[in-house]
């Protein structure tokens, strides 16, 4: 398996995508912050993870490679892109037909299921962006964060 964590910061998550993609698989370890982004190398050197890629994104580009991802990962980090639609629709082109994005994000404090930050702006937002919801998973909603599930949408996968 193919996996790029947008938002990758120190590697907290990359460390443990890489172990369960193994030896044969690869993570594209992707952020804005060069700094983040040394860190999160030093601490795959530390762990021995070979199949892990650091790329320097843009706020609008994740600069991903085209056509080789089966999974985008996103955790803790969508409510913090500045431009959400322009830069889900350019990692589009990373993924494989059958790929798909998965997003953990924050619930709004108060709860609200509408608005800023919802579960609905996201999903309009990914909508606007070619993306389809697939479903949500609420296995974290007591910790306050939603899973998103998201496929390209299919007018993408087969024009």
């Amino acid at each position: 398996m193919v996996v790029a964590e947008i938002g990758a910061g120190q590697g907290r998550y990359v460390v443990q995508l890489s172990v369960r993609v193994g030896e044969n698989g690869k993570v594209y370890a992707e952020d804005i912050d060069e700094e983040d982004l040394r860190h999160c190398k030093n601490r795959c050197g530390r762990w021995g993870l070979d199949n892990v890629e650091t790329i320097v994104g843009d706020v609008d580009d994740p600069k991903l490679p085209a056509g080789e991802l089966d999974l985008i990962f996103i955790i803790s980090s969508y409510g913090h892109f500045s431009d959400p639609v322009t830069l889900m629709r350019n990692a589009r082109p990373a993924l494989k037909p059958d790929g798909f994005v998965a997003i953990v994000e924050w619930l709004p404090r108060d709860g609200r299921l509408t608005g800023e930050g919802s579960p609905e702006e996201v999903g309009a937002q990914m909508k606007a962006a070619g993306y389809r919801l697939e479903r949500t998973d609420p296995l974290l909603k007591a910790n306050r964060n939603m899973i998103y599930i998201f496929r390209l949408e299919e007018q993408e996968i087969y024009p």
